[in-house]
């Protein structure tokens, strides 16, 4: 009986997650072009999708970023957090470079499949990310951040440098 239970429980939680990462749907990702015009000199505006949301990020559902992709595509380019804004003005915690960003090959297609491009953040001291990017429909300025088709971060993208985002910048 247990091991029933237990195999309906995992095919129950098999079915949220592949719904819940519906934001990672193959045909909404984006291609190199998409992705060397989004990004450069832009604010991304991002908020976690946590495992209890069917997403993969393992950390408080309430964080947010306002990271800065200065530079040029592919990269790598600076990557900044733009915190509460640039110094002087901003004294406590200001903007200050946290790490890069590039477009990179993911992997290469075969036959009709294309080639699969994402972003690179790597983080000066920490951790590198490699995502795949994609559209988030019905909405036509959210996108989602995936890896293995998960979905970990959602995101708009505001238009240029030293913008911050606003509450109303961040996602549902």
């Amino acid at each position: 009986m247990r091991l029933a239970i237990a195999g309906l429980l995992a095919a129950c939680m098999t079915c949220y997650a592949g719904a819940a990462s519906a934001g990672c749907q193959v045909g909404q990702r984006l291609n190199q072009t998409e992705l060397n015009s989004l990004l450069p000199g832009n604010t991304v505006c991002g908020r976690p999708v946590v495992p209890a949301d069917g997403g993969g990020y393992p950390y408080s559902a309430s964080d947010r970023w306002q990271e800065e992709h200065r530079g040029t595509a592919p990269g790598p380019s600076q990557l900044w957090d733009y915190k509460k804004g640039p110094p002087p003005a901003e004294k406590i915690d200001p903007t200050k470079q946290v790490g890069t960003w590039e477009i990179v090959l993911i992997s290469s297609g075969s036959g009709n499949s294309p080639d699969v491009y994402g972003v690179r953040h790597a983080y000066t001291g920490g951790p590198t990310f490699t995502w795949t990017m994609h559209k988030n429909p019905p909405s036509t300025t959210v996108y989602s951040f995936c890896t293995g088709g998960v979905e970990h971060v959602r995101a708009t993208v505001k238009t240029g440098i030293g913008v911050g985002c606003a509450a109303g910048d961040f996602p549902p």
